[in-house]
């Protein structure tokens, strides 16, 4: 991460730990950054990027307002950050791997930092597991 960027998102940062402002999930190569809202499935279907467990935001692809309608595009390498969430003003995160499953099995996800889940046709999930960088 260039100085530059590491100065911006710092004052970002500082801007949302003063305003009270909720956590950020922030995803700059498909253009999406939006607050990350605590819920279950309502939450989802109100389309908003949801934290379903502490280490899983899961919002729709293709219904529901379409939040996470470009996630399918990460790879594996493909950074993004967050602000405000786990405690963390920044976090900068990396994918390290995707999963195409029908599973809806929390054991998945154990021992993952943060998974991000959509759904894809079939019935099919996608899981993009991440890691703080």
């Amino acid at each position: 991460m260039g100085a530059r960027l590491r100065t911006a998102l710092a004052a970002l940062a500082l801007a949302l730990s003063l305003s009270g402002c909720q956590a950020w999930l922030h995803l700059p190569q498909i253009g999406l950054h939006r607050p990350i809202v605590v819920g279950g499935q309502a939450t989802i279907d109100a389309g908003n990027v949801t934290q379903v467990y502490p280490n899983l935001l899961a919002a729709h692809r293709s219904t529901h307002g379409s939040t996470f309608h470009a996630l399918p595009a990460l790879g594996v390498g493909s950074r993004f950050h967050t602000t405000g969430f786990k405690g963390k003003p920044v976090q900068e995160w990396v994918v390290v791997n995707r999963l195409v499953t029908s599973s809806h099995s929390a054991s998945l996800l154990s021992g993952w930092p943060l998974v991000l889940q959509t759904s894809l046709p079939n019935g099919q999930l996608l899981l993009l597991f991440c890691r703080p960088v």
